[in-house]
């Protein structure tokens, strides 16, 4: 069934009236609708995480490695800047298998081992 022409500018009338939000409260909000997993996210520390504990950790790693130079710092940011998202997408991962019910958790290792040896001969 084809979109009529009457339809398409009833769409852009409507369109002209949704205007999203005007309040800085408002923004905020829906600034992160289309978040999924945050690794592309332009903010490190996403809303329910802790802005303290990536701090320690930028505080954690600047003691270890005591950058000398911009170019080091910028590797210590990024190092930084990877474990949290790297923890962030262990903890989804972990979160996602706990949820499943009993008879979707994935098989042992050793059942993959088994039909790999077995499709072998």
């Amino acid at each position: 069934m084809a979109t009529t022409i009457k339809q398409i500018d009833a769409n852009r009338r409507n369109a002209l009236k949704s205007t999203g939000p005007k309040t800085p409260q408002g923004k905020a909000a829906v600034s992160m609708n289309s978040l999924r997993h945050g690794l592309r996210a332009r903010t490190v520390v996403l809303p329910g995480e802790s802005r303290a504990e990536f701090d320690q950790l930028c505080n954690d790693l600047e003691l270890e490695w005591q950058p000398q130079s911009r170019t080091e710092q910028f590797y210590l940011e990024q190092m930084a800047i990877s474990q949290w998202k790297l923890t962030r997408m262990e903890l989804s991962d972990w979160r996602s298998v706990a949820e499943r019910p009993w008879h979707q958790k994935p098989a042992p290792l050793d059942t993959f081992v088994t039909m790999e040896m077995d499709s072998a001969s």
